[in-house]
């Protein structure tokens, strides 16, 4: 019989940690709080497993020093610091071997592909956030503005080394990536009557991410991979999440340029953009009419860019939608170029003329495959995320007198999206694959691959308070 294959593996980790905090006030317009915390850590080396990060947050209600008025219902301004420590995993620090399978009767030991660091310390966090919160007309208007900056140093980051050495991938500490940002929040009650109420808030994000510092020697770190396409990276002095891949080669007028063949040329690792937006936000609107309530919530992003494997093999394969109709003769594409058939690139010969010649539909379809730059979109969409309809029982009416509160609403999710740049390819660039195939676990969705679309979904929702 042959010998079953059996694995078993253990991980064990610990860490201990002190805790404290405190908070102070005066006069109902003063506010100070602060905490510590200090974190041991069994996963880094036992000499240096100690880590300290603090918090201090100061608030000041100015509103309560204003004479009394019918305009400003409250004012705060704010101020907070605040640092996070982090360790990594289990048994990342001490070198180990790989038990293989048996050679003849013999065990097998090998040494990984990764070089361990028995000095490592704590990746650091340190956030600096500052705010403005007002309401007016007795809370009918009101915001909550706020601005941070964060760096992130000390990281522990996986970086490839030269097979000469042995390994594959070496852990270290490196990096410096800072980021900032601004928050909004709009919270107002346009109408506000006793039988009916509309309340609306609106929201408003912006961040920016730049890699500083990556280890000495390395201004690149490849971050993710897609199928068959761009790499996510963070480059030094780059926004984080450049996408890096195959681009069309193009003349001084920005044309595309094709070959002889006609056929697109292009070029390896070009900066094709990054998977950040330049805002984020939604909108949700609630209507409350004597028990009935209608709630509306909207999504929205502007910029940032996500990459379509399926639209990419879905034009390889024929079964896109792009692969069919008719060409700029009036002449099916698929049609032989004999018969007038057939595609031509758009695009211009290296001297400049309009491009002239025609490919068969396959072969130009498939001269796509694996150009990146042809299969990334604009990530820009307007989503009605969700819409719901309910009313508000009385529970001691209904003989439920155990229950406070008694809601039964009609519940659609998904109802409606408007995609910048996604039209006919049938995906929601909100929806896009967190996958990493590098580490099987979660990252920024920035491709989708083979996924789905998205479907709307209608049911019911019972919410009993107590």
């Amino acid at each position: 019989m042959d010998r079953p294959n059996v694995s078993q593996q253990t991980f064990s980790k610990e860490v201990r940690s002190v805790y404290g905090r405190g908070s102070l006030g005066f006069n109902d317009f003063a506010y100070l709080d602060f905490s510590i915390r200090n974190d041991w850590s069994s996963a880094l080396p036992a000499n240096d497993n100690s880590y300290l990060y603090p918090m201090i947050g100061a608030s000041f209600v100015f509103s309560e020093l204003l004479p009394a008025n019918k305009v400003v219902s409250f004012g705060k301004v704010r101020y907070s610091y605040a640092q996070v420590g982090s360790d990594l995993d289990a048994h990342q620090i001490n070198p180990i071997y790989s038990a293989g399978a048996f050679y003849g009767a013999n065990a097998t030991l090998s040494v990984p592909n990764t070089l361990r660091n028995e000095n490592l310390v704590p990746q650091l966090t340190s956030t600096h956030e500052v705010g403005l919160e007002m309401k007016f007309l007795r809370n009918r208007i009101g915001f909550d503005l706020t601005y941070y900056t964060d760096v992130n140093e000390n990281q522990i980051l996986q970086l490839t080394v030269p097979a000469t050495s042995g390994y594959s991938v070496a852990i270290i500490n490196a990096g410096k990536i800072t980021r900032e940002g601004v928050e909004l929040q709009l919270n107002l009650t346009p109408v506000k009557t006793r039988d009916f109420n509309w309340d609306l808030t609106f929201n408003w994000a912006a961040n920016t991410s730049k890699v500083e510092e990556l280890a000495d020697g390395l201004d690149n770190r490849q971050l993710g991979t897609s199928p068959f396409g761009p790499t996510l990276n963070a480059k030094v002095g780059e926004e984080w999440g450049t996408l890096i891949g195959r681009a069309f080669r193009r003349d001084e007028n920005g044309n595309r340029l094709v070959g002889a063949n006609g056929r697109f040329l292009f070029d390896n690792n070009v900066n094709l953009g990054s998977v950040l937006p330049d805002y984020t936000g939604g909108m949700i609107n609630t209507f409350n009419f004597k028990g009935v309530q209608l709630r509306a919530a909207l999504d929205y992003q502007k910029g940032g860019l996500f990459y379509s494997t399926s639209s990419m093999f879905n034009s390889y394969s024929g079964l896109g939608i792009q692969t069919v109709g008719l060409n700029d003769k009036g002449v099916p594409k698929r049609d032989p170029v004999s018969a007038g058939g057939g595609v031509k690139a758009d695009g211009v010969f290296q001297g400049g003329e309009p491009n002239n010649v025609y490919l068969e539909a396959d072969a130009y379809y498939k001269s796509l495959f694996r150009l990146s730059e042809n299969w990334i979109y604009d990530a820009s969409f307007l989503k009605l995320r969700e819409v719901s309809l309910g009313y508000n029982f009385n529970p001691k009416k209904l003989g439920l007198g155990f229950a406070t509160k008694l809601n039964i609403a009609l519940v659609g999710r998904n109802l409606l999206f408007f995609g910048k740049d996604t039209k006919g390819i049938g995906f929601d660039p909100s929806e896009a694959e967190n996958f990493d195939p590098n580490t099987g676990g979660n990252s920024i969705g920035w491709f989708e691959g083979g996924q789905l679309p998205q479907t709307r979904a209608i049911g019911f929702n019972i919410s009993l308070g107590f």
